[in-house]
């Protein structure tokens, strides 16, 4: 809350993108070592938190009250399954390159974050709550 979610989203997807080569190379030569690849497992770990935990919150206030379900739910749903179901397919192609190349994706996904977060608006200033709506609050019964 000190910091914002802008900048420690921005912390994170930047140190992401420039930390993960390294790391999936790490994984890559470790030779089987179980330290070496929980080491960078844990590096890339750390730097993703910076995105990942204030992610919620900054996603839910871009949309308006009255259609902040669906939106997110769409949004997040369709990004994920996305970028998961062609992922392992960019990796496979990537390792015929080079062992570590497929760390590029990482930083592929987090300047396209990056790029998402600056594009988008925030809808509310007051955490997403619509002033206008009198029912807000209040408890009705439903006809």
């Amino acid at each position: 809350d000190r910091v914002g979610r802008v900048k420690l989203m921005s912390f994170g997807a930047i140190s992401t993108g420039i930390v993960a080569p390294v790391m999936v190379w790490l994984i890559s030569e470790s030779g089987g070592k179980v330290a070496e690849a929980l080491f960078a497992q844990l590096c890339l770990t750390f730097f993703f938190s910076f995105y990942c935990g204030p992610f919620c919150a900054w996603l839910v206030e871009r949309f308006p009250v009255n259609i902040r379900l669906t939106s997110v739910s769409l949004g997040f749903n369709i990004g994920i399954c996305i970028s998961s179901g062609f992922s392992p397919a960019l990796a496979t192609w990537l390792v015929t390159f080079s062992p570590p190349s497929p760390g590029f994706i990482f930083t592929a996904f987090a300047g396209l974050g990056l790029l998402g977060m600056f594009i988008s608006t925030k809808v509310h200033t007051d955490g997403g709550i619509d002033e206008d709506d009198a029912s807000v609050g209040k408890l009705t019964a439903v006809e």
